[in-house]
């Protein structure tokens, strides 16, 4: 997979009838949220399933989905599991630049690959950057960067649900990456590869990097005067 471009460029990552997993990564969330969550993806017609421990209490840290090995071993599960094609982190937080020491990349590499053989989907955001992060450094694959399905903004909001729906189930080229308060200055076209995220979680990830990875999301995109919401191919 080194070194190649995105298929989501131009086949939707997922379609009805496909399989997400739902695990807790960083920060806890509860059963009413996780139910919620569930709800959201299989209205898109996904079968869903969840992370074995993304409930389970950690015994002295409140601000953790459960013990750093529980929650990798959900994380591993998904990403590993044949009928998986794509990884949903429920909620950030705190907790999942922990993990990444405990993870066999061979393993992870091997199970990369959907059965059509296109690679697996990551999404998340916030402290789910250094998964996204190390993501692109081990396996050098495209990971999505969007809101997610455990927190508040996602039930509060029908546009940002939309906006993760369409990430999920359009291709990804010449998508419109601007927001309703974005000042355009310059009118324009670009293309190239696009990463982001949280940039504390950038740099503290760059510290799990093997070796030096060419980025393989590849996208172009326009500035116009529309407004629209900003989850990006991470």
């Amino acid at each position: 997979m080194s070194g190649t471009v995105s298929p989501y460029l131009d086949s939707a990552p997922l379609q009805p009838g496909d399989t997400v997993a739902i695990v807790s990564p960083s920060g806890p969330g509860n059963e009413e949220n996780t139910q919620r969550a569930v709800g959201y993806y299989e209205s898109w017609g996904l079968k869903v399933r969840v992370g074995e421990h993304v409930l389970t209490p950690h015994p002295r840290a409140s601000y953790l989905a459960g013990p750093d090995d529980l929650r990798r071993a959900d994380l591993v599960a998904a990403w590993t599991d044949p009928d998986v094609d794509a990884v949903i982190a429920a909620r950030g937080g705190y907790g999942a630049l922990r993990l990444l020491d405990g993870i066999d990349w061979t393993d992870m590499r091997r199970g990369a690959l959907r059965r059509d053989g296109r690679p697996k989907l990551l999404t998340g955001s916030s402290d789910v950057t250094a998964l996204h992060e190390t993501w692109r450094a081990h396996l050098d694959i495209a990971t999505l960067f969007c809101p997610m399905a455990g927190n508040n903004v996602f039930r509060d909001s029908e546009q940002v649900r939309d906006d993760v729906q369409r990430w999920l189930f359009e291709p990804w080229r010449a998508r419109e990456l601007i927001g309703p308060k974005t000042e355009i200055m310059t009118q324009g076209r670009a293309e190239g590869r696009f990463t982001g995220g949280n940039l504390s979680l950038l740099a503290a990830g760059l510290g799990h990097r093997r070796r030096a990875l060419r980025h393989p999301a590849s996208c172009s995109w326009k500035t116009s005067p529309r407004s629209h919401t900003g989850s990006t191919a991470s």
